[in-house]
């Protein structure tokens, strides 16, 4: 009686069951809204997460076989080394000297890359 007496005095329409609902709805989905932001969902996480995980082994399984293929190339380059110097396969000058070609050859080939790397990027 007193709430029906508030709104006679105030010349206010009484609420439709329709309409609190309705306002009780939008409220509850400005609710869900705002604790979305502080608190983001446990499968948005998880998709984040799984990303995440994604990444890190792409980039380990990249650089495993990266280390694969250097090991390949290690082999390859002696036994071509071997081939030219097979008398001087175990002195250290051979070492030497092996070292110091796969060094520079290294040293090229990365500076190739990178200059193909910096061209691509000013195209694009």
């Amino acid at each position: 009686m007193v709430v029906y007496l508030e709104y006679v005095t105030h010349k206010m329409p009484i609420p439709t069951k329709h309409s609190v609902v309705k306002n009780l709805k939008k409220a509850e989905r400005r609710l869900e809204h705002i604790h979305g932001q502080i608190f983001p969902s446990a499968t948005e996480t998880g998709r984040e997460v799984g990303k995440e995980v994604l990444s890190k082994m792409t980039t380990l399984a990249t650089a495993a076989f990266g280390i694969a293929a250097a090991f390949a190339w290690n082999s390859a380059i002696q036994a071509v080394f071997d081939a030219y110097y097979p008398a001087a396969k175990d002195s250290i000058a051979a070492k030497v000297m092996y070292a110091m070609i796969l060094t520079s050859v290294a040293v090229l080939v990365t500076m190739w890359l990178g200059g193909l790397a910096e061209r691509k990027a000013k195209k694009a």
